[in-house]
């Protein structure tokens, strides 16, 4: 079972104060539903939220407290931030029955070093940072570990089946997916080759003077034309 981490938060009236006077306080109005609750706005200091959204993510369950004393095992949904502070400035909060399990995205954490990319060369692809899993709100992981050191070989591939969850955890992306792999370094007529067509269409660029020109002797041998 993943430890519960705990988020304070207050019921507010919609009419009593605006958004922009609460976030001058230093607080942040959400929305708390879900299963067994209607929509209910409450407002969470801004500080704590950033705090454990930073440990708790979106697939952390989170025990919010209330000022009525109710508490409410939530997983925050969505965080709408300002486009220059990145503050929090709204929050949905979705409070989750324990005994139904629910679906989600779990970030990867890649850990270890792969030898064909430390002592042969090679170059890391990260194909997916994330996958989908189903579990009891009280059973889902923070994260989940990838070990880069199976990857010894060009040839080798971690697949989402090669993923060690813990008990009780559902994998829904498919087994076979390509979570990380070493693909060999290029060679330096490789790396030329590459180039190549990215400097042929730079060198068919051209001015706006130059097209000016052109078109201004292609209209002028016209003329020329026709007075013969």
């Amino acid at each position: 079972m993943s430890q519960t981490i705990e988020l304070k938060g207050k019921k507010r009236e919609l009419k009593a104060q605006t958004n922009d006077s609460l976030r001058k306080k230093g607080l942040a109005p959400a929305i708390l539903y879900g299963v067994g609750i209607d929509p209910l706005p409450i407002t969470l200091d801004i500080k704590e939220f950033e705090k454990v959204f930073k440990e708790a993510g979106t697939n952390s369950l989170v025990n919010l407290k209330l000022d009525d004393d109710s508490q409410h095992p939530v997983l925050i949904h969505e965080v709408s931030r300002h486009p220059v502070t990145e503050n929090a400035q709204h929050a949905d909060l979705y409070q989750v029955n324990l005994k139904e399990t629910v679906t989600t995205n779990v970030p990867l954490v890649f850990i270890g070093e792969s030898f064909a990319v430390k002592d042969s060369g090679g170059v890391l692809v990260k194909n997916i940072h994330e996958i989908e899993i189903e579990a009891l709100p009280t059973d889902l992981p923070h994260q989940l570990e990838v070990d880069l050191s199976k990857l010894k070989t060009f040839e080798d591939r971690i697949l989402v089946s090669d993923i060690l969850v813990p008990l009780g955890v559902k994998v829904l992306t498919s087994p076979d997916e390509i979570v990380a792999l070493a693909s060999e370094p290029m060679s330096q007529e490789e790396i030329e080759a590459a180039e190549k067509p990215a400097e042929e269409a730079l060198g068919e660029i051209k001015t706006e003077k130059e097209i000016k020109k052109a078109e201004g002797e292609a209209k002028q041998a016209q003329e020329d034309e026709i007075e013969k």
